[in-house]
């Protein structure tokens, strides 16, 4: 990718090399009174003509993966911005070198340990016969992990499946022709807005509806529906 910087309030990114023909789009942010910040983003796409990309992967890519790329990248900002102040914080107390290294030591080799078990935890997980082949494999597993850490009636989002190292749930409903497909197999509903079929906004009529309809919808004082 491709990103270029405007005025601190706006980031534009475009792909240099990948799977689509072209790829590009923005990050906007708008300010909101004094405590508030809108972010939005507005992506423009076009496949190769002989694409082994299916619409359902495309997306998942839209409609899941960059927003959940902007809140990684804003935890990330938050996360260093406190370190930075913690260890400000530090180092203007007297310290003792022998006890800083001590502490380093034993800090690093909690982290070792803490990743030996993640990454021996995640290879310990069995593989489900049939599961990228089987439907029904496929429906029994999402319902225990809904029952286990997911919402009744709502399809998990992929970074929830990848949070807790189910990469192969998410490879298995991406085979079998995405999780708009898998989710009305299922009767589940999306964690995100349903999208309007293709070529809902070349209708004019439907365009003026949708104005009609959100002129009612109440919104934020001085702003205009959207």
């Amino acid at each position: 990718m491709d990103l270029r910087e405007k005025l601190e309030q706006e980031i534009s990114f475009e792909q240099v090399e990948g799977d689509f023909y072209s790829f590009k789009g923005k990050w906007r942010l708008e300010q909101l009174g004094d405590q508030h910040t809108l972010l939005k983003y507005m992506v423009e796409t076009k496949m190769h003509k002989d694409t082994f990309l299916s619409e359902s992967i495309l997306e998942e890519v839209i409609y899941e993966d960059l927003p959940s790329n902007l809140c990684a990248i804003r935890d990330y900002i938050e996360k260093a911005g406190a370190e930075s102040s913690n260890s400000t914080t530090h180092s203007d107390a007297p310290t003792n070198p022998d006890t800083v290294d001590i502490d380093y030591a034993a800090s690093r080799q909690s982290e070792q340990v803490d990743a030996s078990c993640s990454s021996s935890s995640m290879k310990q997980r069995p593989k489900v016969p049939g599961l990228q082949k089987d439907i029904e494999v496929l429906k029994s597993e999402l319902e225990n992990f809904i029952a286990k850490y997911g919402q009744n009636g709502f399809m998990p989002k992929r970074k929830h499946l990848r949070l807790h190292g189910r990469v192969d749930i998410e490879k298995a409903i991406t085979r079998m022709g995405g999780f708009r497909k898998i989710a009305s197999i299922m009767d589940l509903s999306l964690s995100y807005k349903n999208r309007k079929p293709k070529g809902y906004w070349d209708n004019l009529e439907n365009l003026q509806e949708e104005v009609i309809l959100n002129i009612y919808i109440p919104s934020p004082p001085l702003l205009c529906a959207s």
